[in-house]
């Protein structure tokens, strides 16, 4: 089933279209040594600087991994019901699965949800850990 950002936050509508002018038509320019370039349009990130940009980026990341983690059937059992698939500190992500077939699963989707909304998984410093748990 596909939610709205809205629908899933319960951010009124007119909320997210405030925020999205925000971020319409937004152009930078670049400085260094005194020298400046041409001015350039902003097609993905949060604006540097703005009180806003850590509230987005923080729900930004939970939508891909409440997208990516929907359906995964790893991570640690609490319950018949609930499972700790995931934990989250800013940008730092640790996936928990139960077998490496399906953390390789869980990762492939996990990058394709974000892809979907801008944030780049770097998998060369991703890195695998295995503990047991017994």
């Amino acid at each position: 089933m596909q939610y709205s950002l809205s629908q899933h936050y319960g951010l009124p509508t007119k909320i997210v279209k405030v925020i999205q002018k925000l971020y319409e038509e937004s152009r930078s320019t670049v400085r260094v040594n005194g020298d400046t370039s041409s001015w350039f349009q902003v097609e993905t990130g949060v604006h540097q600087g703005c009180i806003l940009s850590p509230l987005l980026f923080a729900i930004a990341i939970d939508w891909v991994l409440w997208r990516a983690m929907d359906n995964s059937t790893g991570g640690i059992k609490w319950s018949e019901d609930e499972s700790l698939c995931d934990l989250d500190f800013a940008d730092d992500i640790a996936i928990i699965d139960d077998s490496w077939n399906s953390m390789q699963h869980t990762t492939s989707t996990l990058m394709k949800e974000a892809n979907k909304v801008g944030p780049y998984i770097n998998a060369e410093k991703g890195k695998p850990m295995t503990q047991c748990l017994e």
